[in-house]
């Protein structure tokens, strides 16, 4: 009895064990259970992190190597219109050289010869062709010949065209002679003015005396002796010469010769008047004149 309470008691204690034990199982396998998923829930994280790490390495990469490309083909357009532009260039003072030996050659054609040399005339040559021919001033060619630039040549007439030395000596003589030419005509431009204020000063002084002859001038009337003429046919000459200018001129014969005078004016301040008209005036060339008494 007592053995059968003790296995009793015994088989008791292996179960409670046992329960116990499965109790401890279960829990282990529970907690477990629930630690799972945050292992596996971390992990997910971690390789979904890496992921996105290694994509945004790659887009970088990639931006910059689209980057790089596009520098590449800007350098490239670069250089392709510096070519473009360097070669043009080089095109353009090559023709520009082209064109100058050509005109060089051309106006070589042309030049005057490097020595004289004879030439007849052909049909329709003239002076202005054959100076166009030489390349030299028309001018020149006449001078070398001794012709005036308008003449007309001749059929069969023998000209001299001059040495390239001779044109170029010509074309100074013909501009120095051109210069003169001018200077003279400006010259004579100025005294022909001059000569006009003057002959028109003369002229109111005139008018002015004539208006104004005062009673203290002297008695009488004056005159102008403008020459003494050798003979009566030389006084009367310049007495027509004298009356083509508009003066009253008489003549009046002495034992010394001929007076040519102009005149008579009243007072002696207009026949001042006269006398300074007369000898300002270039159409009768006179600056020899001067008063006279009237009889």
């Amino acid at each position: 009895m007592a053995k059968a309470r003790a296995e009793s008691q015994q088989y008791m204690a292996s179960s409670a064990a046992a329960a116990e034990e499965s109790d401890k199982s279960k829990s282990d396998a529970e907690k477990d259970a629930a630690t799972t998923p945050i292992k596996k829930t971390s992990a997910a994280a971690s390789a979904e992190s890496e992921t996105n790490t290694g994509n945004q390495q790659k887009a970088a990469q990639a931006q910059q190597e689209a980057q790089r490309q596009a520098a590449i083909k800007e350098q490239a357009a670069a250089k392709k219109l510096a070519d473009s532009k360097k070669e043009a260039d080089a095109k353009k003072q090559a023709d520009a050289a082209a064109e100058k030996k050509q005109a060089a050659a051309e106006a070589a054609k042309n030049e005057p010869p490097k020595s004289p040399s004879d030439y007849q005339v052909k049909r329709g040559d003239g002076l202005i062709k054959l100076a166009r021919q030489y390349n030299m001033p028309v001018e020149v060619l006449a001078q070398a010949n001794d012709l005036s630039p308008s003449t007309s040549l001749q059929l069969g007439q023998n000209i001299t065209i001059p040495s390239r030395k001779q044109v170029e000596r010509l074309a100074r003589e013909a501009a120095a002679a051109e210069q003169a030419r001018e200077d003279k005509r400006q010259k004579e431009e100025a005294l022909a003015k001059k000569s006009a204020d003057a002959k028109r000063e003369a002229q109111q002084k005139l008018s002015e005396a004539r208006k104004e002859v005062k009673e203290t001038d002297a008695k009488g009337s004056f005159g102008v002796q403008v020459a003494l003429a050798n003979d009566q046919a030389k006084a009367d000459e310049l007495a027509k010469k004298f009356k083509s200018a508009g003066y009253q001129v008489k003549t009046s014969p002495t034992s010394r010769g001929v007076r040519v005078i102009v005149g008579p004016e009243r007072g002696k301040v207009a026949a001042l008047a006269l006398k300074d008209k007369i000898n300002s005036d270039p159409k009768v060339s006179t600056t020899s004149a001067w008063v006279l008494y009237w009889r």
